[in-house]
């Protein structure tokens, strides 16, 4: 069995992917970081409420679904806003 001969600009050009692919990594891990700070810097939503109720409610139902998601025991004693399937 032979093995194919690895060039100098062959093994440059996987290490620039591996780099890639690691600086990939890092910026989503970091958006997700970013994401999860601005998902819990609730916004009140009392201006909100009076101008759209009904936005105010929907927003209202989004976050405790994603606090949900995040944390199944989060809705323990809470009226679960949206019906199970």
């Amino acid at each position: 069995m032979t093995t194919p001969h690895v060039t100098p600009q062959s093994h440059q050009s996987h290490q620039s992917r591996l780099k890639a692919a690691r600086a990939l990594e890092l910026l989503e891990l970091g958006r997700g970081v970013l994401w999860s700070q601005k998902r819990d810097g609730r916004t009140d939503l009392k201006l909100l409420g009076a101008a759209s109720p009904e936005l105010a409610e929907s927003l209202t139902r989004v976050r405790v679904l994603l606090e949900e998601a995040r944390d199944p025991s989060a809705h323990t004693g809470r009226k679960r806003l949206l019906p199970t399937r």
